[in-house]
């Protein structure tokens, strides 16, 4: 845990969202979506921690990225953002992969509630995202797959079974 003179700093103390911004813009980024595409794949919580770097940094939580990613997305640039995320999430959750270990089936359970709460929108279907979570499991990738990122085969043939139906 980080501290400033003795005190416990926390990732919600403060303005977060600047924090991420100045955080992605030090490394050079205008956008958070810009930032994103250029760690494609890489788990919410490596970002953190690399935001999080530096000895004047506070802390900032994998959750805030997700749901800043989920909040600044444009709608054109939604599904794949989606796809991004689950990414981000089923990489870090999975550890040994899809099928793997005796609790990856919670493991896989954890993943996917927290990716979808975070794409939860007011008034919005949420069915799609339960679809494309179910099309993932009907599949049932190979013991061990996790995917690299959004461009991942069975997360792309997922995602066409679910949204060519819309």
């Amino acid at each position: 845990m980080k501290t400033r003179r003795n005190e416990a700093l926390s990732a919600w103390d403060g303005d977060w969202q600047e924090r991420i911004y100045q955080g992605f813009r030090k490394l050079g980024f205008e956008t958070y979506q810009d930032y994103l595409l250029a760690r494609r794949g890489r788990p919410y919580e490596e970002l953190a921690s690399e935001l999080s770097a530096g000895k004047d940094a506070a802390p900032i939580a994998p959750v805030q990225l997700s749901r800043m990613q989920a909040w600044t997305v444009s709608p054109a640039q939604r599904h794949d953002a989606i796809l991004d995320s689950l990414a981000r999430y089923l990489r870090e959750g999975l550890r040994k992969g899809w099928g793997v270990g005796i609790h990856w089936e919670i493991d896989a359970i954890i993943s996917l509630s927290f990716w979808s709460s975070n794409w939860h929108q007011e008034g919005g279907d949420e069915g799609e995202l339960r679809a494309l979570e179910d099309e993932i499991r009907r599949m049932n990738p190979e013991p061990g797959w996790v995917p690299i990122d959004s461009n991942d085969p069975i997360l792309q043939e997922a995602a066409r079974r679910v949204w060519s139906t819309k």
